[in-house]
């Protein structure tokens, strides 16, 4: 872990300008990509099948623009960004609103290991020993949006945390980018208020590109190579989906949670984890907050 703080050269430019102001940061994984161009994807914690298809798919198209992909750790559509953005050999960023030694939520403890482990980067602005406090989350959504150079709003309530961070982003001068829904989704009144407020309506990568574009930021789509711990392990990857299809095949019948798995299947926790993780990972199979694993569609 290294601690950055704001009179260091090392801190990033993009931070110096947030309110209230970020007076240091512990970071573990690469800091030096904390100041290369990124976007933040955000929404909701309860997300949907159709938000975290949205999510795949942009994610995906960002990652051949190595556009870093920032986003909070939480679980629903953070969490579906920073896998995403994984799986497509990208570098993710995620900002925590706990210490270190309090990773929430406790599920994501393997994902915060696979951002460090695949090139990205975790930033907190609280010390190691800081437990998990709600009010520190809205806090931290200010570095979240000010980190960024662009948000993408995936879904969210309008008096959410999703919508935080957009009107920050707002505030901030961020471009955001905002997915239009049906007015009888009540996940889309987010997006759909932040349109109203100055949030520019997307449909495709190419609308963000275009976008960028007037602005005068020029963005090249230099697509990225399959990731190394891919290749280097893709014969592994294939065995251990043979070896899944146990799991696979409760997962078919209903939504499972990891203990419910082990307690059907007779197996232990560990070893379900570690098929869970690389399930996850291949996008084969998602989290459900609050419910459990289930096969993506």
């Amino acid at each position: 872990m290294k601690i950055i703080k704001r009179e260091d050269k090392e801190f990033p430019s993009k931070l110096l300008d947030v309110k209230p102001i970020v007076k240091q940061i512990y970071v573990e994984g690469d800091e030096t990509i904390l100041n290369n161009f990124g976007i933040a994807v955000i929404g909701s914690r309860n997300s949907s099948r159709e938000g975290e298809r949205i999510t795949n798919e942009f994610v995906s198209k960002l990652s051949e623009y190595r556009i870093n992909i920032i986003s909070g750790l939480a679980i629903g559509i953070d969490s579906r960004a920073h896998r995403s953005c994984i799986e497509n050999g990208g570098k993710t960023i995620a900002i925590i609103g706990s210490g270190f030694n309090y990773i929430y939520p406790t599920e994501n403890k393997n994902l915060f290991k696979t951002i460090i482990e695949r090139g990205g980067a975790v930033i907190s602005e609280y010390q190691p020993n800081t437990d998990v406090k709600p009010e520190n989350f809205p806090k931290r959504n200010r570095i979240v949006s000010g980190l960024s150079d662009g948000i993408l709003m995936i879904e969210g309530k309008y008096r959410s945390g999703t919508t935080i961070t957009a009107k920050f982003g707002l505030n901030q001068g961020k471009i955001v980018f905002c997915i239009p829904h049906s007015m009888y989704n009540p996940y889309g009144t987010g997006p759909n208020k932040i349109i109203q407020k100055g949030g520019k309506l997307v449909t495709t990568i190419e609308d963000i590109v275009e976008i960028f574009n007037q602005k005068g930021i020029q963005i090249e789509n230099i697509k990225n190579k399959k990731p190394e711990f891919l290749k280097s392990n893709s014969k592994k990857i294939i065995k251990t989906q043979d070896e899944c299809t146990d799991i696979l095949k409760e997962l078919s019948e209903e939504i499972l949670t990891k203990e419910e798995l082990a307690e059907k299947m007779k197996i232990p926790i560990s070893e379900i984890n570690q098929k869970l993780t690389i399930l996850e990972l291949e996008g084969i199979i998602t989290e459900e907050p609050g419910k459990g694993f289930r096969i993506t569609e």
